[in-house]
C-alpha cells in the first residue's frame, strides 16, 4: 500500500547565528553628543553677535549638524555590514531564501497532486477525467490520506558553539512541519500482491467502497487483462436478490464479460454461483477480481480462496479482520476508518475511503464500453477501409481511446513516417501478426500496380503463410535458415531490382519512382529475423544500407523485423529507420534501443500490445489488429432480448463460422486483379526439375550449332530463367563436360548430341561415340551414329581414331561441301587416360588441329586434372557440374560449393547455375523464353 512517489531531497538554508551584543548604540551616542554640543556652542555664540556674524555662526552650526548627521548613518551602516560578515547571513535573507522554497515546494506539491490523482482520481472525478492509456499494473485505490511530500527537505545540522537565530529558526521549523506532509493523495494497493481485500462495516457501506475500487480497477485496464466477476449465492443469481441488483450494473463493463462464452446479447456475464466457477473463468495472462458477496460459511466449511492471479473482494463472508487470508488487507469502514494488512494497523494518517454511488459506477461503466473497440475479424476490416484513401498510408492498431494508429510509409516530405523501419517483439508478442496485418491492410487500400511485396522470412515459420496467392506479392522466400545459398539468391535479387529501377528511371529521365506513377509500383520488402539473418551472411548488411540510402527516390521500402535488437548489426541503416515499432520486449534496455524508453518492456504477456515512434515526440501506444484467426459471428433470431447480467438465451440465433480476415482479404483482391493482373516477379525459385529438350528447342527462336539450347540457367538477379544456349560455331567447337560421379555427365553428353541432331539438316552432322562408361547405349538409336565403341573394345577404339585421322587429313587437303559436321563422344575421358594413353595423345593431338575440317570433340571427366594443359587450351566450350573437390573449380571455391547436388546441376563460362535439360517423351515438360516460375 502506497501514497506517494519516490523522494527527492530538498536542502534548505540553515538559520544564521544570533547577533552578538556589540554595545554598538553608546558607541554611536558619543560622537552624536559630541556634535550636537559643538552645534549648541557655536550656535550660541554667534547668537550673542550681530549681522555678519550671527549669520556666519549659524551656518557653521547647520554644517555641524549635517556632518553629525551624515557620521552616525555611516556609522551604522559599517556596522551592519560588520555583523553581516560576522554571521554569514541575515534574518532577513534567511526569510526571503524560505519564501523562494516556499514557492518550489508549493509546485513540486501541485505536481505531485496532479500526477497521482492523474492515476487515481477521485470517484467524483470518474465521469470528467479523461481515461489514460492502458497500463499492465494492477495498483487500485481505495481511498485518500496525508503522505509524505515528494521532495524530502533537508535541514543542515547547526553549528556547535554558534546560536541559531531564534526568530529564523522559529520560520524553518514552522516552514518543515507544513510542508513534510502532503494530505489528499490516493491510497493504493496492488492486486498482485493481494490474495484478498476484506471490506467490514454497514452493507450499503461495503458496495460503495466496493464500486469504487471495481471502477478505480478497470480504468487504464484492457479487459484481456482484468476480469471482474461476482460471487453471489445460488438464490441470488437469479437477478431478484437484493444483491444481484446491486451489482447489475456490472453488465456494463468489458471485463465482465466471459472471454470465452456467449449468450443471446453478447459475452456471457462472469455472474458465478459457486467458488468451484472461479476456476472456469479464469484465462491465461488476465488477474481475476472477485466480489463476493455470499453469506458468511459456517465453521468448517472448507471455503478456499487461495488462487493465483486472483484477488477476492470479500463483502458478506467475513465477521471480522481476523478472517483475512494470509497477504490479505482488511478495511474496517467507519469514522475513522483503518487498514490492517496481516493483522497489523498500516492505517496511513487522515485515510478517508473512497466510496462510488450506483449512479455514478453504471455511468462509468457505459462509458468505458463507448470507448472500448470491439475485436474481431469483422471490426478489423472496416479499421482498414476507415478514413480516406492515403497512398502507403495503412492502420495498424487502435490506440487506448478506441481510434486507429496508423502507419504512413511515405518519406516525412510527403506527410509520412519515412520509408523504412524496424520492428522488435518477443516470442508470443504479435510479431508475426503485425507483419501480417501491415501487409494486408496495403493490400486492401491498394492495387498490384501501386503496391508489391518482397516478404523474407529466414526460419520459415508461418509468418506470411496465405500471402503468396496476393496478386501483390512479387515473391515469397522461406527456409533460409536450412539453405543459405538462398541467401545469396536472394541478394542477388534485390540488387538487380535496385538496378533495374534506376535504369528505368534514367530512361525515363526521371529521378523519383513518384513521377512514374503505376510505372513503377512500390515496392515494400519486409524481412522477418533479419537479426539471425545478418549473423549468417554480414554481408547483407551493406545490400540493407544501400536501400536506406536509395530506396527513398527507387520506390523500394524496407521493413526490418526480429525478436531481439543487436544494434552492431544496423550499421549504416539506423540513420535511414524512420519508425520504430516495439512490442513486448525481453529487456527494458532492448526497449529503450529501440523506441527510447523502457516501456515495451512493461507490456502485458498477451500478444498485440506495443508502441510506436515515429520521431522525437513520445512513442504511441497501440493494440495491434488481428487478421489471421478464424472466428464466430452469432446472427440474432429478430427477437428484441433483455440486457441484463443473469445469461439471456436467444432460441433463433445462428453461430457461423467466419473465415480469417487474411484469407477473405486474399480471395477479394485475386478476384478484383483478373488474370494477367500481378505482380512483378522479382524471385524466381532455384532450378529443380529439369526440362524436356523437345520443350526447349520449341521455345527457342531458331536454334542451331550458333543457339544451341542444353537447359535453363539461372539468373536471379535479372528475377528470370532463360534457355541456356551454346555456340559451337568456330573455336568454341569442342566441349568438356567435368563433374563428380553421378552429377549428370553422361546424360548431358546424351542432350547435346539429341539437340545437334535436331537442330541439323538430315544429313549434315555424324557422331563417333566412345561410351567407356556404358550410359550411352541408347545413342545407338540414332542414324546419325556411325560408331559406337565401348570399353571392351579396345581394337575397335584404335582403328576409330585412326580412321579420324585419315578423315582430318583428307578434309585438310580438300573439303566438300557435301562432309558433314562429326563430333567424337567421348563419354570417360579419365579412364581414357588411365588405360590408353596412345589414344588418348593421339585425339588431343587430332583436336588440336580438327576443328577446321569440322571435326568436335565431346568429353566428360571427374576432374579439370585429368584433362591435359594442351587440350583444356583447344577446348572452347567448358561446362562444370558439381565437382567433388570445389577448390578444382575454374569459377571458385564459393560458386562451385553453391552448385545443388544432384545430376544436371552445372555451372555456365560467365559462372551462371544452369540446369541440363533431359530427353524424354514430348509433353512431359513445359518451358518459356522469358521468365520461368
Amino acid at each position: 500500500m502506497t501514497t506517494t512517489d519516490q523522494r527527492q531531497a530538498l536542502r534548505l538554508p540553515a538559520p544564521p547565528p544570533m547577533r552578538p551584543k556589540d554595545g554598538g548604540a553608546l558607541l554611536l551616542a558619543l560622537p552624536a553628543l559630541g556634535g550636537l554640543g559643538s552645534v549648541g556652542l557655536v550656535a550660541s555664540s554667534g547668537l550673542a553677535g550681530s549681522g555678519a556674524m550671527r549669520t556666519r555662526s549659524l551656518v557653521a552650526a547647520g554644517l555641524f549638524l549635517v556632518v553629525t548627521l551624515a557620521f552616525v548613518v555611516l556609522q551604522v551602516e559599517r556596522q551592519r555590514r560588520q555583523r553581516r560578515d560576522l554571521s554569514g547571513m541575515s534574518r532577513e535573507d534567511h526569510l526571503v531564501h524560505l519564501a523562494r522554497a516556499r514557492e518550489a515546494v508549493r509546485v513540486a506539491a501541485r505536481a505531485q497532486r496532479e500526477r497521482a490523482l492523474r492515476r487515481h482520481p477521485s470517484p467524483v472525478l470518474l465521469l470528467t477525467d479523461p481515461l489514460p492509456a492502458p497500463r499492465a499494473t494492477l495498483d487500485v485505490r481505495i481511498g485518500s490520506a496525508t503522505g509524505p511530500f515528494v521532495l524530502q527537505l533537508e535541514v543542515p545540522e547547526p553549528v556547535a558553539g554558534q546560536p541559531p537565530d531564534a526568530v529564523a529558526q522559529r520560520a524553518l521549523d514552522r516552514f518543515v512541519a507544513t510542508h513534510a506532509q502532503l494530505s489528499g493523495l490516493p491510497v493504493e494497493i496492488d492486486l498482485r500482491t493481494t490474495p484478498e481485500i476484506v471490506l467490514l462495516g454497514p452493507a450499503e457501506e461495503r458496495r460503495a467502497t466496493a464500486r469504487a475500487l471495481v471502477c478505480s480497477a478497470v480504468r487504464g485496464r484492457e479487459a484481456r487483462l482484468l476480469r471482474i466477476a461476482a460471487l453471489l449465492d445460488p438464490e441470488a443469481t437469479a437477478g431478484h436478490d437484493e444483491a444481484a441488483i446491486a451489482w447489475e450494473w456490472l453488465k456494463w463493463l468489458p471485463h465482465h464479460g466471459s472471454p470465452t462464452e456467449t449468450d443471446g446479447v453478447g459475452a456471457a456475464r462472469l455472474l458465478l454461483r459457486a467458488e468451484a466457477e472461479l476456476d472456469a473463468v479464469r484465462t491465461p495472462g488476465a488477474h481475476l477480481l472477485v466480489l463476493d458477496e455470499r453469506a458468511p460459511a459456517p465453521a468448517g466449511s472448507g471455503r478456499s480462496t487461495a488462487r493465483p492471479d486472483t484477488t477476492l473482494v470479500r463483502l458478506g463472508s467475513a465477521t471480522a479482520p481476523q478472517d483475512t487470508t494470509p497477504g490479505g488487507t482488511a478495511l474496517v469502514l467507519g469514522s475513522p476508518a483503518r487498514v490492517l494488512r496481516d493483522g497489523a494497523d498500516v492505517t496511513p494518517e487522515d485515510l478517508a475511503v473512497d466510496a462510488c454511488d450506483m449512479a455514478t459506477a453504471s455511468a462509468f461503466a457505459r462509458r468505458l464500453t463507448a470507448a472500448t473497440t470491439a475485436e474481431g475479424p469483422r471490426d478489423a476490416l472496416a479499421l482498414l477501409r476507415r478514413g480516406p484513401r492515403e497512398p502507403l498510408r495503412v492502420p495498424i492498431g487502435t490506440d487506448p481511446a478506441g481510434g486507429a494508429v496508423h502507419l504512413d510509409l511515405r518519406e516525412p516530405a510527403a506527410g509520412g513516417h519515412g520509408p523504412h523501419g524496424l520492428l522488435i517483439g518477443a516470442t508470443g508478442s504479435g510479431k508475426s501478426e503485425l507483419l501480417r496485418t501491415l501487409v494486408t491492410g496495403l493490400a486492401v487500400r491498394h492495387a498490384p500496380e501501386e503496391v508489391t511485396f518482397l516478404l523474407v522470412d529466414f526460419k520459415g515459420g508461418a509468418t506470411f503463410a496465405g500471402l503468396a496467392e496476393l496478386p501483390h506479392t512479387s515473391g515469397l522466400i522461406t527456409n533460409l535458415v536450412d539453405d543459405l545459398a538462398l541467401v545469396d539468391r536472394m541478394q542477388d535479387a534485390l540488387a538487380g531490382e535496385l538496378t533495374r529501377r534506376q535504369e528505368v528511371l534514367r530512361a525515363a529521365g526521371r529521378s523519383s519512382a513518384r513521377e512514374l506513377g503505376d510505372e513503377l509500383p512500390t515496392l515494400v520488402v519486409v524481412v522477418d529475423e533479419f537479426t539471425e539473418l545478418l549473423a549468417a551472411r554480414p554481408d547483407l548488411a551493406e545490400l540493407f544500407a544501400g536501400i536506406g540510402r536509395v530506396g527513398r527516390s527507387l520506390g523500394v521500402h524496407l521493413l526490418l523485423a526480429s525478436q531481439r535488437l543487436d544494434e552492431g548489426r544496423l550499421r549504416g541503416l539506423e540513420s535511414h529507420l524512420g519508425y520504430r515499432i516495439a512490442l513486448r520486449t525481453f529487456s527494458a534496455a532492448e526497449s529503450r534501443a529501440v523506441i527510447g524508453v523502457p516501456d515495451a518492456h512493461q507490456l502485458p504477456a498477451s500478444p498485440g500490445g506495443g508502441y510506436l515512434r515515429t520521431g522525437p515526440e513520445e512513442p504511441v501506444r497501440f493494440q495491434g489488429l488481428l487478421v489471421s484467426a478464424s472466428g464466430r459471428t452469432r446472427v440474432p433470431g429478430g427477437q428484441v432480448l433483455p440486457f441484463t447480467a443473469a445469461p439471456v438465451r436467444d432460441p433463433g440465433a445462428l453461430l457461423v463460422e467466419t473465415p480469417p480476415l487474411l484469407d477473405r482479404v486474399v480471395t477479394s483482391a485475386r478476384q478484383r486483379a483478373g488474370a494477367g493482373r500481378s505482380a512483378r516477379a522479382l524471385w524466381t525459385p532455384p532450378l529443380s526439375d529439369p526440362v524436356d529438350l523437345t520443350a526447349l528447342l520449341a521455345a527457342v527462336d531458331r536454334p542451331g550449332p550458333g543457339r544451341l539450347p542444353v537447359g535453363m540457367v539461372d539468373r536471379p538477379r535479372e528475377q528470370r530463367h532463360a534457355p541456356f544456349l551454346l555456340d559451337l560455331r568456330g573455336t568454341a567447337g569442342h566441349v568438356a563436360v567435368v563433374g563428380a560421379p553421378r552429377t549428370g555427365r553422361s546424360s548431358l553428353l546424351a542432350t547435346l548430341v539429341h539437340g545437334l541432331v535436331a537442330t541439323a539438316d538430315p544429313g549434315q552432322v555424324r557422331f563417333a561415340v566412345v561410351d567407356l562408361g556404358g550410359a550411352l547405349a541408347g545413342l545407338d538409336r540414332l542414324s546419325e551414329v556411325v560408331s559406337h565403341v565401348g570399353r571392351g573394345q579396345a581394337a575397335e577404339l584404335r582403328a576409330l581414331v585412326a580412321e579420324l585421322a585419315e578423315e582430318v587429313a583428307r578434309r585438310r587437303a580438300g573439303r566438300t561441301p557435301a562432309d558433314p559436321e562429326v563430333h567424337v563422344v567421348v563419354d570417360g575421358w579419365s579412364t581414357l587416360r588411365d588405360q590408353w594413353p596412345d589414344v588418348e595423345h593421339d585425339l588431343v593431338t587430332l583436336a588440336q588441329e580438327s576443328l577446321a575440317s569440322g571435326v568436335h570433340l565431346l568429353v566428360s571427366a571427374t576432374r579439370w586434372g585429368d584433362l591435359r594443359p594442351s587440350l583444356r587450351d583447344v577446348v572452347g566450350t567448358k561446362l562444370e557440374l558439381r565437382l567433388g573437390d570445389p577448390m578444382e573449380s575454374l569459377h571458385g571455391r564459393r560458386l562451385a560449393e553453391a552448385v545443388p547436388r544432384g545430376p544436371g546441376h552445372g555451372l555456365t563460362p560467365d559462372g551462371h547455375h544452369f540446369l541440363a535439360a533431359v530427353t524424354r517423351p514430348a509433353g512431359a515438360s513445359s518451358v518459356s523464353a522469358g521468365r520461368r516460375s
